[in-house]
């Protein structure tokens, strides 16, 4: 049987908990799907990312939904969500996948992608208040 093709996004650029999770979930899935991974450039992690996936792409920085209220890192997070919502739009079509898949849902630009490509997407809620801010969980 053909492996699926999915789009999955690793936000952290750093080696911690959260990497060395989205490892071990690329690692044990691996067989029955083809991972087409987005992290962020110079990821820490990046060969081991290549190990595992049939491709990688890279973006300077993956946002994540700012704690502060501030309007200014608020309009800078909006343009920097639609930039990689529209990045992960053209690696899914690139790639044909079926499905996209967040590794964190502290970035809501993936289900936006998405959206905007009529794909299913997954979220892997791993401990932010999933109402705080309330918007992000009316993605």
């Amino acid at each position: 049987m053909a492996r699926i093709p999915i789009l999955t996004v690793q936000p952290s650029a750093r080696l911690a908990g959260l990497t060395m999770q989205h490892l071990v979930f690329l690692r044990c899935l691996r067989d029955r799907y083809d991972f087409h991974v987005v992290i962020c450039q110079n990821h820490p992690m990046e060969h081991e990312y290549r190990l595992l996936a049939a491709s990688i792409s890279t973006l300077p920085s993956i946002p994540f939904v700012p704690r502060s209220t501030n309007p200014f890192r608020l309009l800078r997070f909006l343009r920097e969500s639609f930039h990689a919502a529209s990045f992960f739009q053209a690696q899914a079509k690139k790639h044909q996948v079926q499905l996209i898949h967040s590794f964190a849902e502290s970035i809501p630009s993936v289900p936006l992608a998405a959206k905007l490509c009529g794909l299913p997407s997954v979220v892997q809620v791993l401990g932010m208040t999933i109402f705080e801010p309330w918007w992000v969980g009316r993605i």
